[in-house]
């Protein structure tokens, strides 16, 4: 038998059978058949090892009821009645990341700035690239962007999105994102065209008023998969009265604030608070060069947190300290994660937390004292694991104030939810579901993705094919006329 009959007879054998085929070069099996996705209604998952993230609630093997796209019941069994029911049995069943901060409107760049430093990314996506971006190429890039984003576990994304040169581009960034099956936040902030200088460079630039529509046209109501925050300048870029004009029009509109703060120089925040601008309705995002009186004022004020470790590891800037994973954790802030930038990163929220571990753990074990080793000191004393995984879920939709709909399991709450394979070769035999996932999982472990009780994905694969080769097509389109129209050349 020659190599393509083999194939053939394998892919007819498979199709035959109640798995949809061998999955990855792990060995491991898919356990879900994707043309057998369950349809809207009553959906259990049955026999799963739960991780709830739920402090109420322990981790627990039994079941999990989903109906009218929320969590219905979680139990060590509940009767099926009329539900379709998932066998959960070989399969690890956690809530859905949330990463708090993305420019994805630079995703159909990715990992072109694999070698660039911080001053490299500011003068190619801003000075290059962003000042030439069309409609078509954010509505692109938050396509792919943003459905990657979901391949790989991320069922809610704050979309950093200071790319407004025109009311066009808001509208297609917006588009995107609504286009994916995930939940969002779009956090509009300013124009990169003609001269991004002008808005981050001690800015004196007031933003347009087009956020005014935006919140009226797209988001009169606060419900959907897709909700409004502002991305605004923040001390780091504007001069405070700029900062606090853009902090009071998203307070009037009644949507939360993100900002990037204490990644350029220490004093952002302290400006901030004597200005009487902090609040709980803000997210910091880096805070690397924050001091520890800086962190506290954001603690006082009931604000969080935003942290990109493999990013701000990767993106070099000159004499730099680590990423504050231990500062944050240590004063008790709501801190998550995020990849910043695909242009220099990884999207994917796996090798973002097991980044984020390693710097926490050399921070603990290298403190900046000459104080001796505690006694029975150990890393996870000071970061765990579960920690980390906090900070990808629970934590992570505190930052986006949505932790009463996801980031956890409890009744009520919506089924925004992974199943992963226990007996995946990457942690196989399994001891600790957290310890397994922060530890050794990629997104190849997924079987399948709930967003709001629907599936989409199963069986290990995204289930609108159309949608995604849609995004290929789109991004591709995007990248080669952004390259030719500045002149780069790929090697």
């Amino acid at each position: 038998m020659n190599r393509r009959s083999f194939i053939k007879a394998l892919l007819a054998s498979s199709t035959a059978s109640s798995f949809a085929g061998v999955r990855r070069s792990s060995g491991a099996e898919f356990i879900l058949d994707p043309r057998n996705a369950p349809k809207s209604g009553r959906v259990l998952i049955k026999g799963g090892s739960i991780v709830t993230m739920n402090s109420s609630l322990p981790d627990f093997a039994g079941d999990l009821l989903i109906e009218d796209g929320k969590i219905a019941a979680i139990d060590r069994q509940i009767d099926s009645g009329n539900a379709q029911i998932i066998d959960a049995s070989r399969l690890i069943v956690v809530p859905g990341f949330t990463e708090t901060h993305r420019h994805t409107w630079q995703s159909c760049l990715r990992h072109l700035g694999a070698n660039w430093s911080a001053a490299q990314y500011f003068a190619n996506n801003f000075f290059k690239f962003g000042v030439v971006m069309r409609p078509e190429d954010v509505y692109a890039a938050n396509l792919i962007g943003r459905l990657a984003a979901l391949d790989d576990g991320i069922t809610t994304l704050v979309d950093w999105s200071h790319i407004m040169n025109t009311p066009a581009h808001a509208d297609a960034a917006v588009q995107g994102l609504r286009d994916v099956p995930a939940r969002s936040v779009f956090a509009m902030g300013w124009p990169q065209a003609p001269d991004p200088s002008k808005w981050i460079v001690k800015s004196t630039q007031d933003i347009s008023d087009d956020i005014r529509r935006v919140r009226k046209q797209h988001f009169s109501a606060d419900g959907g998969l897709v909700t409004m925050a502002m991305a605004g300048r923040g001390p780091d870029f504007a001069v405070i009265p700029q900062v606090a004009r853009d902090l009071s029009i998203a307070r009037e509109l009644g949507i939360p604030t993100t900002i990037h703060v204490g990644f350029a120089s220490p004093g952002g925040i302290k400006a901030m608070k004597e200005a009487g601008l902090l609040g709980p309705d803000i997210t910091h995002v880096h805070v690397k060069d924050s001091t520890d009186e800086e962190l506290q004022f954001i603690r006082d004020s009931g604000g969080t947190v935003s942290i990109s470790p493999l990013d701000e590891m990767l993106r070099v800037r000159w004499r730099r300290g680590l990423p504050p994973v231990v500062r944050t954790l240590e004063r008790g802030l709501v801190t998550s994660l995020s990849c910043d930038s695909e242009s220099t990163s990884s999207g994917d929220m796996f090798s973002i937390m097991k980044n984020t571990l390693a710097v926490g753990r050399f921070q603990a074990s290298n403190p900046g004292d000459d104080r001796s080793e505690p006694a029975n000191w150990n890393a996870a004393s000071v970061i765990s694991t579960r920690q980390i995984f906090e900070m990808a879920t629970i934590q992570g939709a505190k930052t986006a104030g949505i932790e009463k709909v996801t980031g956890s399991f409890a009744v009520g709450k919506s089924a925004d939810l992974l199943l992963l394979q226990s007996d995946n070769l990457a942690y196989h035999p399994l001891q600790n579901p957290v310890d397994a996932i922060v530890g050794a999982a990629d997104a190849g472990c997924i079987e399948a993705i709930f967003v709001a009780g629907k599936p989409v994905k199963f069986g290990g694969k995204l289930i609108d094919d159309a949608l995604v080769a849609k995004a290929r097509r789109l991004a591709t389109e995007s990248r080669d006329y952004l390259f030719q129209k500045v002149g780069f050349v790929r090697g």
